[in-house]
């Protein structure tokens, strides 16, 4: 089905909307409270808010090593090879928590592309493996320990959940935890509850059903098999999901009908709320990602759970001209929206949590408080609060428009496409260190840095004497490394950057892994203003010569593969 088809406007809905309001049974009243049961006498509030866990971590150093540099490739992620079969390796650790040690827990690293660090990665402690079964630490099998990498404040996860959770859902709950691996501190993570067996005992009541991770999932033949099934696995049975992909092929006059028999719609129009209204760009409903979806036997409905809330409360990063009041790239959440009542209900659900829910005062307060708490990046919490601030008018502004309509959802989700070649693209670091994080210095020849980058619509080409370098620490504690001058192909100005760990920055060669070493490629005037063009992954960045005070070269050269971001044609079909 094409998008032109699933945001046309049906008429005759009139009886619809009467059937879905009688099958979302109304407004929840559950509003401001968690419908997750206390935790067990067993459990030790491992997620205090109010305090982090140390955690410490012993290990063979060569076991860590291999541990942290797995990792998927940028480049053919977004070329549509998700690799079905990767599996990062474990390790065997002692861990000390609060002082109290187990031998023999098994260690692995976590995370799909954005969360990817060979320097603080993220991890999960598994009490209970097979020479282990059953074995548990205070009532948890699991720890989950997320590094924040997309959120230098280390508030947006916790915040996050607790909305989903103050908004009627079952949603993990969080903390925090201070991490050392072999007597190397590596800081503070967030610790959150592992979505599994117990966390399903105490939010739906049982654990028998099935339950899926989405990972760049939809109920679409190419995106089907990303369900990851996470409960049954030996038996293996999802014609659960067949349930769900045959009630979204119904016809209009019997879709909401066909829905309500396999989801409970109510609890997802609050969840597709939230994600919005959270700016959860990489959940279900805007990247098909980051979501748990549970069978729940005891109504023979799925329900979705929230996960991986770090790229929180910030505009969608990766599509231009994303609306603020929807998220709707998944075909179920494109199927409701782009029916009349379906979307009006939507909306009415939006602006009830918007009354009921978003407080910004008590936001922000939790957010500063954690950030106190962590140690977090100042800078990145004043950018949060501001887009914290400012959501209520921007999503209200957006539903009186378009006569109460609201705005359209457009543009296709090109994750959808066959796996295809990327292309190589190199060039050369001959730059000057500054300590100023925005001062360009001029480059004379910038032939000689011998750029190439190939994109839909022609080679970048760096235009003669109208392009400048920076070498510097940027904002977010990065080393980074960029050129922006003319492009003589596009007649518009383009910045080229590659950002690393300070621990990365050094004589000697490193490799690109996920967000923490990569490049970009972004377009930074034109209609709409910045728009970003392209990844650069899966190669290396080899220096020669670095340095860190003000006027010392930077030399080297790089190379990789450059992926068009989203909404652009791959290079090739």
């Amino acid at each position: 089905m094409t998008r032109s088809t699933l945001l046309r406007r049906p008429a005759g809905l009139v009886a619809q909307a009467v059937a879905l309001v009688a099958l979302c049974g109304g407004i929840s009243a559950a509003y401001g409270q968690s419908p997750v049961a206390p935790r067990s006498a067993d459990d030790r509030d491992l997620f205090a808010p109010a305090r982090a866990l140390e955690v410490k971590l012993d290990m063979p150093e060569a076991s860590w090593d291999r541990l942290r540099a797995a990792g998927r490739s940028l480049p053919r992620v977004f070329a549509g090879c998700f690799e079905p079969d990767f599996a990062y390796p474990p390790a065997s650790a002692q861990i000390s928590i609060d002082g109290e040690t187990v031998a023999d827990v098994t260690v692995v690293k976590k995370g799909f592309l954005g969360s990817l660090s060979t320097v603080r990665p993220s991890l999960r402690v598994d009490f209970g493996d097979d020479a282990h079964d059953g074995r548990t630490f205070h009532g948890t099998r699991r720890l989950t320990l997320n590094n924040n990498h997309q959120d230098p404040s280390n508030a947006k996860q916790c915040v996050a959940y607790e909305l989903f959770a103050q908004a009627g859902l079952p949603a993990p709950r969080c903390g925090t935890a201070h991490l050392t691996v072999n007597g190397v501190d590596k800081g503070f993570f967030t610790n959150v509850e592992p979505i599994g067996r117990p966390f399903l005992r105490r939010a739906f009541g049982n654990d028998q059903g099935n339950l899926y991770e989405l990972t760049v999932a939809d109920f679409t033949p190419a995106l089907k098999g990303a369900f990851e099934l996470k409960t049954n696995e030996t038996r293996n049975d999802r014609s659960d999901l067949d349930r769900v992909e045959r009630a979204l092929a119904a016809p209009d006059d019997k879709f909401v009908e066909a829905l309500g028999t396999v989801l409970d719609v109510d609890k997802f129009f609050t969840f597709w709320a939230m994600e919005v209204l959270a700016g959860h760009w990489d959940g279900m409903t805007g990247n098909r990602n980051n979501t748990f979806l549970y069978h729940n036997p005891a109504d023979d409905k799925f329900h979705p759970i929230p996960w991986g809330t770090d790229g929180t409360f910030q505009p969608h990063p990766l599509l231009p001209n994303v609306p603020a009041s929807v998220l709707a790239y998944n075909t179920l959440s494109a199927r409701l929206y782009g029916m009349p009542a379906t979307r009006r209900l939507y909306q009415q659900r939006l602006r009830m949590l918007l009354d009921k829910v978003w407080n910004e005062d008590r936001i922000i307060a939790r957010l500063r408080a954690i950030t106190a708490q962590t140690g977090g990046n100042a800078a990145v919490l004043a950018v949060t609060e501001t887009y914290v601030r400012g959501r209520r008018a921007a999503i209200e502004a957006e539903l009186a428009s378009q006569d109460g309509r609201g705005p359209e959802v457009t543009g296709d989700r090109p994750l959808d496409a066959a796996c295809h070649e990327t292309e190589r693209a190199s060039g050369i670091i001959d730059f000057t260190w500054n300590d100023a994080t925005t001062a360009f210095r001029p480059v004379q020849d910038v032939a000689a840095l011998q750029v190439q980058i190939p994109l839909p619509g022609g080679t970048i080409q760096f235009a003669p004497g109208q392009a400048a370098q920076l070498a510097t620490i940027n904002e977010q504690g990065q080393a980074q490394f960029g050129l922006v001058g003319q492009d003589a192909t596009r007649k518009a100005p383009v910045f080229v950057g590659i950002m690393m760990p300070v621990d990365n920055y050094k004589v000697g060669t490193v490799s690109f892994h996920g967000i923490e070493t990569f490049g970009v490629v972004v377009q930074t005037a034109g209609a709409g203003g910045p728009r970003p063009l392209a990844l650069i992954g899966g190669g290396t960045v080899t220096f020669t010569e670095v340095g860190r005070k003000n006027g010392d070269p930077v030399r080297g050269r790089w190379e990789g593969y450059v992926v068009p971001m989203p909404g652009q044609p791959p290079p090739k079909p």
